[in-house]
This record gives structure tokens, C-alpha cells and sequence, in this order.
């Protein structure tokens, strides 16, 4: 009996050791299909080319038959590129409604699968049930890319295979678009004109100014604000001192007819005459 419980017990370190072993492996192959893309996003010139050959990359790494990015504009995620696609065609049914899908995504903060997992989920799944009928796509997922910790575009996948997404790679999903959400948002700015970009931070320093936080930025701006106004209202007397020398165009003199002296002046050089 001894014997074999230690046999026993050998087989059930070497099982654990094997469970511990693949896991640790699936955790690695995870972080690297991670990194792979986001090294693979960084390699891109401009946003477009950057958001397009990612969503190819994720279509084809993840089993997918179209993977749509989109970013907010204006309270509205807009789509800016699909997988296996150059020219993305805006006006499209099935383009507003990836779009609907992905403001319901960022809406709830949150990662959405359709059809959901959870039978006591309360997420709210209807633009994506609405997408599903118009594609013919039996399994979406929608997640948020965050920027500074703000949801600011999303993601989503689908799959006619009726294959759902396994809770691993939800969780790898989430840690990806931690990653990719800034590098995105960076190039998609560096890609504005001029006018847009003096136009949003005039919008951001608004937003700074009378939203919450940012306590410095408000004292100085009442600062120059009431510097500002002191120099247009307040009015007063502007003096120049300096010495100045006043020379006549015409030096008359009037001279004695003899010779004499002056026995009383009653004005100095620089005294004041009135007339009477």
C-alpha cells in the first residue's frame, strides 16, 4: 500500500508539473502573438497602412473572416479599415453597421462576444445581433482600444464558422488593445492637417479649462485674464521725462543803444510768462 501511494504521488507531481508546463507555454505563446502584432503595427508609415495591416494580421491569426478598426469622431465611432481591404467604401449598410456595433462596444466599456457565453450577462447586444443578420456572421467580437485609460476606437472580428472565442483569447484581445489603442491614436493624429490639429487642442485646453482637475491651468488662465482686462480698462496719464534742449529757428536780441547794465530781472531762463 505504501509503494503505491508513492507511485501515486509521483504520478500526480509529474501531472501537475506537465499542467503547469503547458500553461506556462500557452501564457508565452499568448504574450508573443501579442508582441508579434504590436511590433508588426509599428513597422507601418501612416495610419491607414498601420490600422489596415493590422486588422489582416489579426483576420488571419485568429481565424476570422473580417476584423474592422474604427476610431470616435465627433461622440460616433467611425470604421477607418478593414482586413484584406484598400479602400474602405463609407456609405455602406454594413460599414454603419460595424459602426453601431463598436459604439455599442465602447458604450459599455467592455469587450462584447455575440452570441454572449454568460446566460446571466447584462451587457446590451443589439447592434451586434443587427450586424450578425446583415453579414451572415454567426460569432462577433467587439473590443475597446483605450488611450490614456479612455476607450477611444475599437475592434471588431467575425466568423462564419460558428467557432465562439475561447476565454483566453478574449483576455489576450483586452491586452491588445491596451498596446496598439496609443500607437494608433498617435499615427492616426500625426496624419491630421494643421487646421484639425490647432482646432483639437483648442478643444482639449477648453475641455481642461472648465472640466474638472487641472486647477494650475485655470489660475493662470484667470491670471491673463485679468491682466488682460486691467490693459484694455485702466487709463491714466503717460509721462517721458528726459533732458531736451529748445533752440528758436530765428535768434532775435534786442540790444541797448548804449552802454548800460541791468539793474532788476524779474524772470530767469525757464520761468513761466502770462500774459496780461
Amino acid at each position: 500500500v505504501r509503494r503505491q501511494l508513492y507511485w501515486a504521488s509521483a504520478w500526480l507531481e509529474v501531472l501537475f508539473r506537465r499542467e503547469g508546463a503547458a500553461k506556462n507555454e500557452e501564457i508565452h505563446n499568448r504574450l508573443q502573438s501579442v508582441l508579434d502584432l504590436t511590433a508588426m503595427a509599428c513597422e507601418q508609415e501612416g495610419f491607414h497602412q498601420t490600422a489596415t495591416s493590422f486588422a489582416t494580421e489579426v483576420a488571419a491569426q485568429f481565424d476570422c473572416d473580417r476584423v474592422a478598426v474604427g476610431f470616435s469622431r465627433a461622440g460616433r465611432v467611425r470604421v477607418r479599415a478593414l482586413s484584406h481591404t484598400a479602400k474602405l467604401d463609407k456609405q455602406t449598410n454594413l460599414i454603419h453597421a460595424i459602426g453601431k456595433a463598436m459604439d455599442e462596444c465602447l458604450d459599455q466599456r467592455a469587450v462584447l462576444c455575440y452570441p454572449s457565453t454568460s446566460k446571466s450577462t447584462t451587457q446590451v447586444l443589439r447592434a451586434h445581433e443587427e450586424l450578425a443578420k446583415l453579414s451572415g456572421s454567426n460569432v462577433i467580437c467587439s473590443l475597446p482600444l483605450h488611450v490614456f485609460g479612455r476607450p477611444a476606437g475599437a475592434v471588431t472580428l467575425e466568423r462564419s464558422s460558428g467557432r465562439p472565442f475561447d476565454q483566453s483569447s478574449i483576455q489576450m484581445f483586452e491586452t491588445l488593445g491596451g498596446l496598439v489603442g496609443p500607437l494608433m491614436e498617435a499615427r492616426r493624429r500625426d496624419d491630421w492637417w494643421l487646421t484639425t490639429k490647432v482646432a483639437d487642442s483648442f478643444w482639449t485646453f477648453l475641455k481642461h479649462l472648465f472640466g474638472q482637475r487641472h486647477t494650475i491651468l485655470k489660475l493662470c488662465s484667470l491670471g491673463v485674464g485679468l491682466l488682460l482686462f486691467f490693459l484694455l480698462t485702466v487709463r491714466g496719464d503717460y509721462r517721458v521725462t528726459g533732458e531736451a534742449l529748445l533752440e528758436p529757428i530765428v535768434l532775435r536780441a534786442i540790444v541797448a543803444p548804449i552802454d548800460g547794465f541791468i539793474q532788476d530781472a524779474f524772470f530767469r531762463p525757464g520761468d513761466l510768462v502770462l500774459k496780461e
